[in-house]
């Protein structure tokens, strides 16, 4: 090589070669990981993008009880869904809670009778027992009835077009 920078006898100029490579190689760093990068945020922060948006709801009436379970879009495109419970007691008032997120196929919740006379909900991840109140009903945790089930009542579950529904026993 000589002071110019060229290699002796072929005419090729390797500093501009190096630098003409550290662009490309730069260029391809900057479609290949940047691009995708910002298209994910893209999908993810989108206005009018269908997460937090509602899917269906369906609603279980039992005696003095009304139960709806929610499904809200959790994911641009896959089929996972934020779940909500609202139980509304007749003319007392209303309580609900966050469920567990449905990463698909964990749709389905059984509503039971306990032995003492209270509704159980069991999904795939907690039991919650509701109980009738003067002010309203309520709706908490509770893990050490997780396979109790004396009486069952139904479930919700996705019928065959993929919609919510509650199938009574």
């Amino acid at each position: 090589m000589d002071a110019s920078g060229h290699i002796a006898g072929r005419g090729i100029n390797v500093r501009r070669l190096l630098k003409y490579a550290l662009i490309a190689g730069g260029t391809i760093v900057v479609v290949g990981v940047g691009l995708p990068f910002l298209f994910l945020v893209w999908i993810f922060f989108m206005p009018g993008g269908r997460v937090g948006q509602f899917r269906d709801r369906a609603t279980a009436q039992l005696p003095g009880l009304s139960l709806t379970l929610e499904r809200r879009f959790a994911h641009p495109f896959l089929a996972e869904y934020y779940r909500s419970l609202t139980v509304e007691q007749e003319g007392v008032g209303t309580t609900g809670r966050a469920l567990g997120m449905d990463m698909g196929g964990m749709t389905r919740v059984i509503v039971c009778r306990s032995r003492t006379g209270s509704i159980l909900i069991h999904d795939p991840w907690e039991t919650y027992e509701v109980t009738q109140g003067r002010t309203r009903p309520s709706l908490t945790p509770q893990p050490s009835l997780k396979d109790d089930c004396p009486e069952f009542l139904g479930a919700f579950d996705v019928d065959a077009e993929h919609d919510l529904s509650f199938r009574p026993s």
